[in-house]
Protein backbone atom coordinates (compact mmCIF):
# COMPACT_ATOMS: atom_id res chain seq x y z
CA UNK A 1 0.00 0.00 0.00
CA UNK A 2 1.34 3.42 -0.43
CA UNK A 3 -0.16 6.66 0.83
CA UNK A 4 1.01 10.33 1.49
CA UNK A 5 2.08 12.11 4.17
CA UNK A 6 -1.36 14.40 4.61
CA UNK A 7 -3.11 10.92 4.66
CA UNK A 8 -1.29 10.29 7.69
CA UNK A 9 -2.11 13.63 9.13
CA UNK A 10 -5.84 13.66 8.73
CA UNK A 11 -5.87 9.62 9.79
CA UNK A 12 -4.17 10.60 13.21
CA UNK A 13 -5.97 13.68 13.93
CA UNK A 14 -9.15 11.99 13.06
CA UNK A 15 -8.36 9.12 15.60
CA UNK A 16 -7.32 11.93 18.35
CA UNK A 17 -10.45 13.45 17.93
CA UNK A 18 -12.98 9.96 17.41
CA UNK A 19 -10.70 7.63 20.11
CA UNK A 20 -7.69 9.42 22.30
CA UNK A 21 -4.33 10.59 21.95
CA UNK A 22 -2.87 6.84 22.69
CA UNK A 23 -4.68 5.81 19.97
CA UNK A 24 -3.70 8.28 17.30
CA UNK A 25 0.00 7.63 19.00
CA UNK A 26 -0.53 3.79 18.28
CA UNK A 27 -1.93 4.22 15.01
CA UNK A 28 1.11 6.23 13.46
CA UNK A 29 3.99 4.46 15.24
CA UNK A 30 1.84 1.39 12.97
CA UNK A 31 1.66 2.95 10.29
CA UNK A 32 5.51 4.38 9.81
CA UNK A 33 6.95 1.22 10.86
CA UNK A 34 4.80 -1.00 8.58
CA UNK A 35 6.88 -2.91 5.76
CA UNK A 36 3.78 -2.69 4.05
CA UNK A 37 2.72 0.57 3.98
CA UNK A 38 4.78 3.32 2.07
CA UNK A 39 4.44 6.95 3.01
CA UNK A 40 5.30 9.37 0.29
CA UNK A 41 5.87 13.12 1.06
CA UNK A 42 4.10 15.65 -0.27
CA UNK A 43 6.26 17.58 -3.14
CA UNK A 44 5.55 21.50 -4.06
CA UNK A 45 4.65 20.15 -7.44
CA UNK A 46 2.09 17.45 -6.48
CA UNK A 47 0.94 20.29 -3.92
CA UNK A 48 0.34 22.52 -6.91
CA UNK A 49 -1.31 19.74 -8.81
CA UNK A 50 -3.79 19.27 -5.76
CA UNK A 51 -4.97 23.08 -5.74
CA UNK A 52 -5.46 22.70 -9.31
CA UNK A 53 -7.73 20.03 -8.64
CA UNK A 54 -9.41 22.10 -5.48
CA UNK A 55 -9.93 25.24 -7.51
CA UNK A 56 -11.37 23.80 -10.42
CA UNK A 57 -14.34 21.75 -8.41
CA UNK A 58 -16.14 24.58 -6.74
CA UNK A 59 -19.01 22.80 -6.81
CA UNK A 60 -17.54 19.35 -4.71
CA UNK A 61 -16.59 19.14 -1.18
CA UNK A 62 -13.61 17.59 -2.42
CA UNK A 63 -11.11 18.09 0.85
CA UNK A 64 -7.46 19.48 -0.01
CA UNK A 65 -6.36 16.19 1.13
CA UNK A 66 -8.62 14.65 -0.93
CA UNK A 67 -7.10 16.86 -3.54
CA UNK A 68 -3.77 15.95 -2.94
CA UNK A 69 -4.91 11.83 -2.91
CA UNK A 70 -6.60 12.38 -6.78
CA UNK A 71 -3.41 13.89 -8.10
CA UNK A 72 -1.25 11.39 -6.10
CA UNK A 73 -2.86 8.34 -7.54
CA UNK A 74 -3.40 9.89 -10.67
CA UNK A 75 0.72 10.00 -11.13
CA UNK A 76 1.10 6.61 -10.55
CA UNK A 77 -2.22 5.80 -12.84
CA UNK A 78 -3.84 4.12 -9.65
CA UNK A 79 -7.46 3.10 -10.62
CA UNK A 80 -7.71 1.77 -7.05
CA UNK A 81 -8.65 3.53 -3.64
CA UNK A 82 -8.79 2.03 -0.34
CA UNK A 83 -11.41 4.65 1.20
CA UNK A 84 -14.54 5.06 3.03
CA UNK A 85 -15.02 8.39 1.30
CA UNK A 86 -17.14 8.99 -2.21
CA UNK A 87 -15.83 11.24 -3.79
CA UNK A 88 -13.13 9.00 -4.76
CA UNK A 89 -15.81 7.54 -6.94
CA UNK A 90 -17.19 10.72 -8.13
CA UNK A 91 -13.56 11.71 -9.50
CA UNK A 92 -13.42 8.35 -11.41
CA UNK A 93 -11.16 5.98 -9.17
CA UNK A 94 -12.59 2.59 -7.62
CA UNK A 95 -13.25 2.47 -4.42
CA UNK A 96 -12.77 -0.66 -1.54
CA UNK A 97 -13.74 -2.02 0.46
Amino acid sequence: MITTDYVIDELVTLTRIRVNHAAAVKLHESIMSSSSIEVVSVTTDLRSRAFEIFRNHPDKEYSFTDCVSFAFMSSLDVQDVFAFDAHFTHFGFTLHP
